[in-house]
């Protein structure tokens, strides 16, 4: 009777051993490792892949993470899920587990307790290559959803990753400030994908950076009007390059000459608007440029010396500047200007627009018995 029960126990040892031993075979079948990716990029589900997944490059991410990219990139370009599966198809057909030129091929990994054949996916890793970066940019690129900082292995190349549809974010520091861009990036069938970063796009559209320039603008219109009440006196210039007072000299000369046929000048400066579609920032040969248009308004009087009334002078203008990044006092200079007759009708044609138009501006005067500039 104790034999019998030995032998029926041992048979069911048996039995269990070859469930599991069926159970494990089936589990590693490559058309399960296939299955499971189709499973993962239906149901969004990059968890499902995080432990079949051999990198070409070991120090790739892989992670929940860094593998969401890979399925959302399969999902959305369903050419390019197909081919792979074909390819895996086809290397299951003829028992054939090397790697192929396909970004995911079926690989043969160690034998699961030294028996089993265990079957996963190998996947090509790519980089990114940043080009169009100006001499002394200190650039930073990030790709912010991984678990851990991308990698910087040469001068402006970044990795290695996971294929897949990632968004990149690319820091640049310089001499204007921080900028920063968002770029979806593909990186999918090659090595390595390049980046080429338009850094005076993202200075024009920068709002730090049209603030400054901005204020350079306003504080030129302002002087305008000083200078005008000053007898043409440079100095009332406080941001201009001296380029342009060089530009100016003459008036100086010209007014010495009208000078006692005057006997007051009134200039109000009520505002502008600047036209943000003209803003053209430009780097060359170590130096920021920017060009950029606004429509200005002044109300200006003169006083003859043989007239009882005033002469209205005023004006409404679209004025051009030119501007120049100065490094040493941070701030944009205006290097050159010219003004066009315009009304105030024209504005009303410009798409993108910043108003700086003043309430109660000040009145700004030179009579020929006072000295410089009141109010």
């Amino acid at each position: 009777m104790k034999s019998k029960w030995l032998y029926i126990g041992a048979a069911a040892a048996i039995g269990i051993i070859l469930i599991v031993v069926i159970t494990i075979q089936q589990m590693n079948k490559p058309e399960k490792v296939l299955e499971t990716l189709e499973e993962a990029v239906q149901e969004d589900n990059p968890e499902l892949l995080v432990d079949l997944i051999v990198p070409s490059e070991a120090s790739a991410e892989v992670s929940a993470a860094s593998v969401q990219p890979l399925i959302t990139y399969l999902g959305e370009n369903n050419n390019s899920l197909q081919v792979i599966k074909d390819s895996l198809y086809d290397q299951i057909d003829k028992s054939d587990y090397s790697t192929t030129n396909q970004q995911i091929s079926l690989i043969q990994d160690e034998s699961q307790w030294g028996i089993f054949p265990n079957y996963k996916l190998y996947v090509k890793t790519g980089a990114i290559k940043l080009s169009g970066i100006n001499e002394g940019d200190q650039v930073e690129l990030t790709i912010e959803a991984l678990e851990n900082p991308i990698e910087q292995h040469e001068e402006a190349v970044y990795g290695p990753i996971l294929p897949g549809e990632h968004e990149v974010l690319v820091t640049i520091q310089n001499e204007l400030g921080i900028l920063t861009d968002e770029l979806p990036t593909d990186v999918w069938g090659n090595d390595q994908i390049s980046i080429i970063l338009d850094t005076n796009k993202l200075v024009e559209e920068d709002e730090g950076v049209q603030k400054e320039i901005m204020q350079a603008l306003d504080i030129f219109n302002h002087d305008m009007s000083a200078f005008s009440t000053s007898e043409f006196d440079l100095t009332a210039f406080t941001n201009v390059s001296g380029y342009l007072d060089e530009e100016q000299l003459f008036l100086t000369s010209e007014f010495e000459l009208v000078k006692d046929y005057l006997d007051e000048i009134h200039s109000q400066y009520k505002g502008a608007i600047v036209n943000l579609d003209t803003l053209a920032i430009s780097y060359f040969d170590n130096d920021w440029t920017a060009e950029i248009d606004a429509y200005v308004s002044y109300n200006e009087q003169i006083k003859f010396s043989d007239m009882d009334e005033f002469e209205d002078v005023s004006f409404e203008a679209v004025r051009s500047y030119a501007l120049s990044y100065d490094e040493e006092s941070a701030a944009w200079l205006i290097q050159d200007f010219f003004d066009r007759e315009a009304e105030r009708s024209e504005v009303d044609q410009w798409e993108h627009t910043q108003e700086m138009m003043m309430e109660d501006p000040p009145v700004l005067k030179w009579n020929k018995e006072g000295s410089g500039t009141s109010i």
